[in-house]
């Protein structure tokens, strides 16, 4: 069958799909090979000699680039100019720079390639598959964002762009943002921009004005009033007022958000915006610090209720000292389909008890079958006296009603005190769990947790792939009968991976390697808060006192033994057992059927 007349008859949106599948990673080559990217050759080479595939191939190559400054090869060669620097660590980057002003003539390529452009993501984000590691290397002069603005004759310059993602280099955010616009698109639908600094660079850099910012959100919704995904990532400290203000009030300006993501905390006045949007589907934002206490809230709980986030399905809310705030809102919002549910306070200055208020609505929510994960990140004030409350049964009852939860992340810096019976009664609940984060509090060295609860867990969440819980590791407390039936009863979970035990205290590895590995026998990472001397250099080991050296020695000892009994003993204990049921079928002996707990 002659080829040369099939491809001429094939629509061109199959053509396009046939190049973009070449632009895939090919993940059966080692990597670093240099024929792992032979698709990106081939692509390439279609658009050279192939009139067929010429169009399509173009546009593939040209969907997405890992950054903005990619378009100044299409000006000719002369215009600018590649220089390889030696940076730390033996890396090299390659700065890319303008050896002369641009003119209107130097854009005619451009133009021709400028309109497949359909998003310019972070480099990072292209590491693969669809480029090669390199373009991570790329530096590009902030001069030529500016030529781009000023010279270009094509507004816009990227008419066909749909997502576009930028993060400015601290000495350049100024005139970058104040450029950005030449890239803005009446099409674009995500606008992601990030900029952080450290504090020391804050006391070098200069930060971005509001002025500049305000001007480039103007310019955004006037050329994309249709934008869907904003995300809002300026993090640096103090944060001026005025940067606070020109991001609340351009959020106000979209009336077609799907999605937001501000690390900027927002004003009630956007918050109030936000909560009537019919197509806000996805939030992740920051209460002001300003508001301290529920009457402030009332301009926003004046919404009526089946109007406050009529149709959220993912909702993260952050404050840095207050949660009981956050909890009336969480009381408040109206959506049935709300799946993920994220609380973030670094700094609490409030009893643990309104964080247990705050599970306790999550898990009375309507529509609470529609959760399937919820994670809390609370951190006390330093300032605050310790705090005798504990994580205790009543704070996890509420949230046994989430019968579909599959992630439950409670990081938490707070001691919990819970016991075998309860959870049991978590791994009867949550059967689809895959992530179960409880603390563990760094500081928490004891538990009533015993490796018996391990057994629920083993039995009845057959997916569960991560368990953080600090535990009593001493074999010894474990029923009889577990131990004359062997741990698991005959029955083995296979998916568990990771297990976090902070400061949990042990004393026999190998005992606890072989109820681990009975239970577990696909375990392979354990993570503690336990020192280790190998953790220090010379120098810094030297600079500790006698009472520092003596608790670093005496932690090592726990922290080899969890090491031992996870990273070396399990998986030999595994294999052991694998054996003797391989020998076992090969002669023919009866295995002792596996028991099932009952719930």
């Amino acid at each position: 069958m002659d080829t040369s007349s099939v491809f001429p008859s094939l629509p061109a949106e199959v053509v396009r799909r046939i190049c973009s599948q070449l632009l895939q990673e090919d993940s059966n080559l080692e990597f670093g090979a240099d024929d792992r990217y032979p698709g990106l050759r081939t692509v390439a080479t279609l658009a050279r000699t192939a009139k067929v595939f010429h169009e399509q191939a173009l546009d593939a190559i040209w969907h997405t680039l890992p950054g903005y400054g990619f378009l100044l090869y299409a000006v000719p060669r002369d215009a600018w100019v590649e220089t390889e620097v030696q940076e730390p660590h033996w890396r090299k980057s390659i700065h890319v720079s303008l050896l002369r002003p641009l003119v209107e003539s130097d854009f005619t390529r451009l133009q021709h390639y400028a309109t497949r452009v359909r998003r310019i993501l972070f480099p990072s984000q292209c590491e693969s598959p669809r480029f090669p590691p390199r373009v991570n290397r790329y530096e590009f002069a902030p001069s030529i964002l500016d030529a781009f603005a000023s010279q270009s004759p094509i507004k816009p310059l990227l008419p066909n762009l749909l997502v576009l993602h930028t993060s400015p280099k601290p000495s350049q955010a100024e005139s970058f943002y104040r450029s950005l616009p030449i890239l803005f698109s009446p099409k674009l639908r995500s606008f992601n921009t990030k900029y952080s600094l450290s504090f020391q660079e804050v006391q070098s850099t200069h930060a971005p004005c509001d002025q500049s910012l305000r001007h480039m959100f103007t310019q955004l919704h006037e050329v994309a009033p249709r934008l869907t995904h904003l995300t809002v990532d300026l993090e640096y400290w103090p944060l001026p007022q005025a940067i606070r203000n020109t991001v609340s009030e351009a959020i106000c300006q979209f009336q077609h958000l799907y999605g937001l993501f501000s690390v900027v905390p927002i004003s009630l006045e956007a918050f109030t915006h936000l909560a009537r949007l019919r197509s806000l589907r996805v939030l992740d934002a920051r209460l002001d610090s300003k508001l301290v206490d529920e009457k402030d809230l009332a301009p926003l709980l004046e919404i009526p209720h089946n109007e406050f986030f009529p149709h959220l399905r993912q909702l993260h809310l952050a404050h840095q000292c207050h949660i009981s705030l956050l909890t009336v809102m969480l009381r408040h919002v109206w959506s049935p389909w709300l799946m993920t549910i994220q609380v973030s306070v670094p700094s609490l200055c409030e009893p643990l008890q309104q964080v247990k208020d705050c599970i306790a609505v999550i898990g009375r929510r309507r529509g609470r079958k529609k959760i399937t994960r919820v994670y809390m990140n609370i951190t006390p004030h330093y300032s605050n006296s310790p705090d005798t409350d504990s994580v205790d049964d009543d704070a996890i009852l509420p949230l046994l009603k989430l019968k579909n939860l599959t992630e439950l992340c409670l990081s938490l810096e707070y001691n919990f005190s819970l016991d075998d019976v309860i959870c049991h009664a978590m791994a009867a609940a949550w059967r689809n769990i895959v992530v179960l984060k409880l603390g563990p509090y760094p500081e928490q060295k004891t538990s009533e947790v015993t490796l018996g609860a391990l057994v629920s867990f083993s039995h009845l969440c057959p997916s569960l792939r991560r368990l953080n819980i600090c535990l009593d590791a001493d074999v010894k407390h474990l029923p009889w009968q577990l131990l004359a039936l062997r741990p698991g009863c005959g029955k083995e979970q296979t998916a568990l991976e990771v297990l976090e035990v902070g400061r949990s205290p042990i004393k026999d590895a190998v005992a606890v390697a072989g109820v681990l590995s009975d239970l577990f026998p696909n375990l392979c990472d354990v993570e503690s808060a336990w020192d280790c001397d190998d953790g220090y250099s010379q120098e810094e080991y030297d600079g500790l006192t006698e009472e520092e050296r003596e608790r670093v020695l005496a932690e090592t000892v726990f922290y080899k033994r969890w090491n031992d009994a996870i990273l070396t003993l399990v998986p030999q204990f595994a294999l052991v057992r694998k054996q003797e049921r391989q020998w076992a079928r090969m002669n023919g002996v009866a295995l002792r059927p596996a028991l099932e707990i009952s719930v």
